[in-house]
């Protein structure tokens, strides 16, 4: 046993006290309830930001939270957004300057729709080279 200085407390975790900063990966995978592949390819994404200590990689708390929030409540209502969009289509048909307030509540609606729907759905590799290749009309089906 080691000797401490004179004053000094060991110390003890402080585990519970506060909500942690880094979750191991496979802990933040079943907090969203993805599976390991989909998990480690939003990784690689972008989606998910991770960090690595020593060999084990970890997921930031901060990044589950800003994924799973627009599933929790978003902040738009498509009843505010769709007047909005409709009123700043109607000023711009009829050549006059939109209400700014109309503008923002659009903007920002349609910025937290877009968002929304792309948590929902991020394709393969694969699936994207198929997408492109059905896409692109200079490749046929041999």
């Amino acid at each position: 046993m080691t000797k401490q200085p004179h004053g000094a407390t060991k110390r003890r975790p402080s585990r519970g006290r506060y909500p942690p900063v880094l979750v191991p990966v496979l802990d933040g995978f079943d907090m969203l309830g993805i599976g390991i592949t989909k998990g480690y390819q939003m990784i690689a994404d972008g989606v998910l930001d991770s960090v690595m200590i020593g060999r084990r990689r970890y997921l930031k708390t901060e990044s589950l939270m800003r994924l799973a929030s627009p599933h929790q409540a978003a902040t738009f209502s498509p009843d505010d957004v769709m007047p909005a969009l409709k009123g700043v289509a109607e000023a711009l048909d009829a050549e006059r300057e939109p209400d700014p307030r109309s503008v923002e509540t659009a903007i920002n609606g349609l910025e937290e729709m877009l968002a929304f729907l792309r948590t929902l759905s991020t394709p393969t590799k694969a699936e994207q080279a198929a997408r492109d290749a059905a896409a692109d009309p200079r490749q046929t089906a041999e």
